[in-house]
């Protein structure tokens, strides 16, 4: 009989982590599901429905809501700040990842990778063909095996250059991400700000056109140096305390 304190082990951890994962979701497509539904019904397409200020402002506060849950499921589960960011990535790019798959299952939506979709609010409007954060999800799943599989036996972080190129690369998708939303608000007459109460005018006549694919793939692959320059530092490493014991 299994001892009532004993930890899980990190297999049975991760199961369940990967389950809350699909699970949260599920609970975020179910909410899009619910707003197409009352403002979709012929279909989900830009420009924008127009919601009230009130459900704005909740849209807003749920979105950090779940920042908050993926933070707090990724700090229980890590032991370390590596762990906890690993665990992070990993629960946030599996969410994100089945959250499309359960619109295409009850929706048949996106119809295509390249289907547009509103990505996030804070700070700013993100905007992006689908592919793109999945892409983005599957570098953060990568890293994130990488992460925990070195820090099994020892503290095993990225070094200052493999955060710099990553930060370099995060920062380089989010702006890609919010390029078209920003050039849409500086065009014109319109404003650098988002103000909330600006949001019906500024909701009925986006439509996303431009993603800087070049920019993205760019910082895409800045990330993915980045992981290869962790895991081939951690396997040199490794090589070399495993020779050390044989003297």
């Amino acid at each position: 009989m299994e001892h009532p304190n004993k930890p899980m082990t990190t297999r049975i951890a991760a199961i369940w982590i990967v389950l809350f994962s699909v699970a949260f979701a599920m609970v975020e497509s179910a909410v899009v599901i619910y707003l197409r539904a009352l403002y979709y019904p012929d279909g989900f397409q830009f420009p924008l429905r127009a919601l009230s200020l009130e459900l704005a402002y909740v849209e807003l506060f749920r979105e950090l809501a779940t920042l908050i849950m993926i933070t707090g499921i990724a700090w229980i589960a890590g032991r370390n700040l590596s762990t906890r960011f690993a665990w992070f990535l990993i629960v946030f790019a599996v969410w994100d990842i089945f959250y499309y798959v359960f619109l295409k299952i009850f929706l048949n939506w996106p119809e295509g990778w390249l289907d547009w979709d509103i990505l996030f609010l804070l700070p700013t409007v993100w905007t992006g063909p689908v592919l793109a954060p999945v892409l983005l999800s599957i570098l953060m799943i990568v890293l994130g095996v990488l992460l925990l599989k070195h820090n099994r036996k020892w503290h095993a972080p990225l070094n200052r250059a493999q955060w710099l190129i990553l930060t370099a690369g995060a920062l380089g998708s989010i702006v890609a991400f919010v390029f078209d939303f920003v050039r849409y608000q500086t065009n014109g007459s319109r404003t650098n700000s988002f103000d909330l109460s600006d949001a019906e005018n500024w909701l009925q006549q986006y439509v996303p056109s431009t993603f800087p694919w070049p920019l993205f793939v760019a910082s895409s692959l800045l990330i993915l140096f980045a992981i290869y320059s962790y895991h081939d530092s951690q396997r040199i490493l490794s090589a070399k305390l495993n020779r050390s014991q044989w003297f």
